[in-house]
């Protein structure tokens, strides 16, 4: 629950279901993730306006997942260059509920659209951005991660037709 206390449920009926404290949670558990008590380390994602209702899904799950703050961002290829007012309220009571029904302990903002150049200037952490194909300085995760001292970073992430060469030629120059 909000508070971070842990229950076994039981179904009694239709209707009822029990609930009893308990300090051992994973007994009962499918994974080891859902195990974790720590807090997730800050991560800001910068999503490539999509097509659709794609946006709608993407800031569902990146609010459940504990991801800091969603900035949309356009980009060459995003064929979408920002959101309509009843978009962002419409976005902004998904991620409310997507607070709500994963416990989260997400802080609720005001949904924001940058253009992808403005990444930089924008983000307090290491920004990584995500690319369908090598390119002259790509890393695994794993390896970029091991050179940053603390796991609070910016990931970008494109939209349906990726991000250009251009922009990976950007980001690449501005680290």
């Amino acid at each position: 629950d909000i508070n971070n206390n842990y229950y076994d449920a039981s179904i009694i009926s239709e209707d009822m279901l029990s609930l009893t404290p308990t300090e051992n949670p994973e007994e009962h558990l499918l994974d080891s993730f859902s195990a974790y008590r720590d807090a997730i380390p800050p991560i800001r994602v910068y999503q490539a306006i999509c097509k659709g209702k794609k946006n709608e899904t993407i800031i569902r799950m990146l609010t459940e997942a504990g991801v800091e703050e969603i900035v949309f961002i356009t980009s060459q290829f995003s064929q979408e260059k920002g959101f309509k007012e009843h978009d962002l309220r419409r976005l902004s009571d998904i991620q409310k509920e997507a607070v709500q029904q994963s416990g989260s302990n997400t802080k609720v903002r005001d949904i924001r659209v940058i253009d992808i150049k403005d990444v930089i200037s924008d983000s307090p952490y290491p920004i990584f951005f995500l690319h369908q194909s090598s390119r002259g300085k790509t890393q695994n995760l794993l390896e970029a991660l091991k050179n940053i001292k603390s796991y609070e970073i910016s990931i970008i992430i494109g939209s349906e037709g990726g991000i250009s060469d251009e922009e990976c030629e950007f980001l690449e120059n501005n680290n």
